[in-house]
């Protein structure tokens, strides 16, 4: 199981670069576009749709490390309420299902995906297809199941040795870099 932590890290660490280019190049194409308009009333035609889809791309993105860092949305009325062995296996059963629904997810954007392959569309952005864009969700949903799965595993370890957990909960540590 070392392995898989490792290599989530690694994913993780190359999600957060990647992130950190994306917001880059929102903000400097943003505030250039702003500048082009307002002051020589000119501006790139492709820029607000390329804008539009490293958004799409950064919110994803930070949704897959949100995940993997056990600080996504998620709706604990019942979890809040239990406490110890019966919480982390509470966890684990709603873990569990999250990589489910992740996986139909995942089933469902690759048949979207392949579908806007067969039927091209071409962006404004230097005539990319508009499938390249789309091609973020199938990766989110398959790094979020893989996540969900890490971490429900993690619980029933957990639950099954008797380890103690952090909070009664199994502990979603989020460290990049080390």
């Amino acid at each position: 199981m070392r392995w898989i932590e490792k290599l989530n890290d690694t994913v993780a660490r190359l999600e957060t670069f990647i992130l950190i280019l994306l917001l880059s190049v929102m903000v400097l194409l943003g505030f250039f576009q702003v500048i082009l308009r307002d002051f020589f009333s000119y501006g790139f035609t492709w820029t607000d749709e390329l804008l539009r889809n490293l958004v799409l791309w950064g919110a994803l993105m930070g949704g897959s490390l949100a995940t993997k860092a056990g600080r996504h949305i998620n709706i604990d009325i019942i979890t809040r309420t239990l406490h110890g062995r019966s919480r982390a296996m509470a966890e684990v059963l709603v873990d569990s299902a999250s990589a489910v629904v992740c996986l139909f997810l995942l089933k469902a954007s690759l048949d979207f995906v392949q579908m806007e392959r067969e039927f091209p569309q071409t962006s404004m952005f230097f005539g990319m297809p508009v499938w390249a864009f789309e091609v973020i969700f199938p990766v989110f949903f398959l790094l979020s199941a893989a996540r969900f799965l890490v971490h429900a595993m993690d619980g029933l370890s957990a639950v099954v040795t008797g380890r103690e957990l952090k909070g009664g909960v199994v502990a979603h540590d989020f460290k990049v870099g080390g």
